[in-house]
């Protein structure tokens, strides 16, 4: 097999790997479990090793961060909630890296991400009404949906068609009534950043058309009136026994402020600042989680400083240099593009929701950027 077959091979292997949770629901809510998630999983982990063997970087990456979570159960006591991340850990992050550490046909990737986004929005169209009763959870559909969002909003702004444009629309639509706060989010991030990448010949238009949106903005009360609008929507889907998680938690942060709409987060973020500055060094995997019984304190900075203390300074710093060398040295515009969109995802759900530890979008875009200088890579 010539290396260019294998390039698409792998591309779309990893498009694959990002949508087996949702693409099989089918098949999950017909066996009443997540096994098919796991065992296809595990076909692709095989196939891609038969395909391509494992490349000596992801050895060198593996190994680094199974030494970390070695040394931490050695030193610490709550070693059961260490073996329980790990093995969140190994599942994710062991796909993810030997399906992106290796070369992949990126523009490949970027049309199997748009067929498969387009079929998830379909699957979820039929299952809708188990996520209205609550059969299927809104944080999961949020994380799914927002897959499609940005790979249909990716492509409508490359061909400008009408029908992604309604796919578009339809998209937005299930996003903000059902899916959770941090899923918008992403959404209305992806908006912007993604008008100006791609209509580069009106950048300065819409620079400057921000202009009277703010003056309009400071002269009307626009917050009364989306409050007004918000609840007007959410009594409609009440009265046809919809609830919208989303659309309750909005309404509620602008009348009450966020604080009574953060779904307990700042209950947890006080604990999580209390364990920072009760001194600064490294508290490893698993104490947030011993010591609050919580699962994750829900936010990227916090997560960092209590597991890597005083020194996630500087590997945010560290981070933070190889996203930015990735940039400039990185000549693959569809891969640069795709590391964008896989960013926002990953910092906004981060942010607000979820670990790194064990966050399917922040280990796939870990492999992406690391895979620069593995190959020549294709698009």
């Amino acid at each position: 097999m010539t290396s260019f077959s294998k390039a698409k091979i792998n591309a779309g292997l990893l498009a694959f790997f990002m949508f087996i949770p949702s693409l099989t629901i089918p098949i999950k809510m017909f066996l009443q479990n997540g096994v098919i998630v796991w065992l296809l999983n595990l076909i692709l982990l095989v196939f891609s090793i038969y395909k391509n063997g494992i490349n000596k970087k992801f050895f060198g990456v593996f190994l680094s961060l199974n030494l970390l979570f070695l040394l931490n159960i050695l030193v610490v006591t709550h070693k059961n909630e260490v073996l329980s991340i790990y093995m969140e850990f190994l599942k994710i992050s062991t796909i993810a890296l030997i399906l992106t550490l290796k070369e992949i046909d990126y523009g490949k990737f970027y049309r199997v991400w748009y067929i498969l986004g387009v079929a998830n929005v379909f699957v979820w169209t039929f299952y809708i009404n188990q996520l209205i009763s609550s059969d299927i959870g809104y944080m999961f559909f949020g994380t799914s949906m927002t897959y499609s969002f940005s790979i249909i909003l990716y492509r409508f702004l490359d061909k400008k068609n009408i029908l992604d444009l309604l796919l578009l629309i339809l998209t937005f639509v299930f996003v903000a009534v059902f899916a959770n706060r941090g899923a918008i989010l992403a959404c209305s991030i992806l908006i912007p950043v993604l008008l100006y990448l791609k209509v580069k010949k009106h950048r300065i238009l819409l620079i400057f058309s921000t202009i009277p949106l703010t003056f309009f903005y400071l002269i009307s009360d626009i917050k009364l009136n989306l409050i007004n609008f918000i609840m007007y929507i959410n009594n409609i889907l009440l009265d046809n026994d919809i609830k919208s998680y989303a659309l309750i938690k909005l309404s509620n942060m602008f009348i009450h402020g966020l604080v009574e709409s953060s779904s307990g987060r700042d209950g947890i973020f006080h604990q999580s600042f209390e364990l920072i500055k009760d001194g600064f060094l490294p508290r490893g995997v698993g104490y947030f989680q011993y010591v609050t019984g919580l699962v994750y304190p829900h936010n990227l900075l916090l997560d960092i400083f209590i597991v890597f203390g005083i020194l996630g300074i500087p590997l945010i710093v560290l981070i933070t240099i190889h996203i930015i060398k990735f940039f400039k040295i990185e000549r693959n515009f569809r891969k640069k593009d795709i590391v964008i969109i896989l960013l926002i995802m990953s910092l906004t759900r981060l942010s607000l929701s979820s670990t790194f530890l064990y966050d399917t979008t922040f280990w796939v875009l870990v492999g992406v950027v690391l895979s620069t200088n593995v190959y020549k890579i294709r698009g």
